[in-house]
Order: C-alpha cells, then structure tokens, then sequence
C-alpha cells in the first residue's frame, strides 16, 4: 500500500479541521477486527460523521444514538442503510449513492472531503 492510501484518513482529518477550526471534534478509533476510523463531530450532538478504513477503501457513515428505521437526511443526502452495534450501542447509517471510495489520489479523495464538509455543515446547525 502506498504512502498515500496509509494516510488517506489524517489527510481527510487535516482538511476537515481546516474548514471547521476548533468547533469540529475528532477521535481516531481501532474497531476489534483492525479497521480504522475517525469520529466527527459538533458539540452538542446526538449525530456525529464516521471515516471508516478498510482494505484501501474508505466509507463515510452517519452515526447515531438515535434509532430511525427511515434515515436520516443530513446535507441533502439521505442516509437509510442502517446497521446496529451491540457493543458501541449506537447506529450506522450509509447511502446507497454516495460515500464508498477508493481513492488513488489526493484528486479522488477531495470528493469524499466535499462530501464530509456537506454533512457537516449541516450537522453544525444542530
């Protein structure tokens, strides 16, 4: 794997705290089977944006304590996948268009950064 797909989430960390400043919170995590992901979000918050890495690949997840079996639009996209963790005892929801990327490049991977900074301006709202 080269140097870029290694640091292809603290390259999105970097740009996103760039738009926001000191207002977006981040956590870098380790799930138990070796995947990694960042945690992004906005104080006081009940939604929060996940980049989740994976076999070179990196997906954006809406995260919730809230239940919702219709989704949830965020930024104008609609995020219904959902998925359920018994330990973190949270919810994970995905959009069938968007947000699975597999970014070669600093070029490909700004739109998953365009993506994340719509999500977050408007979860900055709440």
């Amino acid at each position: 794997m080269g140097l870029f797909k290694k640091n292809a989430l603290e390259i999105v960390s970097k740009e996103l705290n760039a738009e926001f400043g000191k207002k977006l919170h981040s956590k870098n995590c380790d799930y138990e089977n070796g995947k990694k992901y960042t945690q992004y979000w906005f104080e006081p918050y009940d939604k929060w944006l996940e980049v989740w890495k994976e076999n070179g690949k990196l997906t954006l997840y809406l995260a919730s304590n809230i239940k919702s079996d219709n989704g949830f639009e965020v930024g104008g996209i609609l995020f219904t996948n959902r998925e359920w963790s018994n330990k973190l005892k949270y919810h994970w929801y995905s959009s069938e268009e968007h947000f699975e990327y597999e970014p070669k490049s600093e070029e490909e991977l700004s739109i998953l950064i365009a993506d994340a900074i719509t999500v977050l301006n408007d979860l900055i709202k709440h």
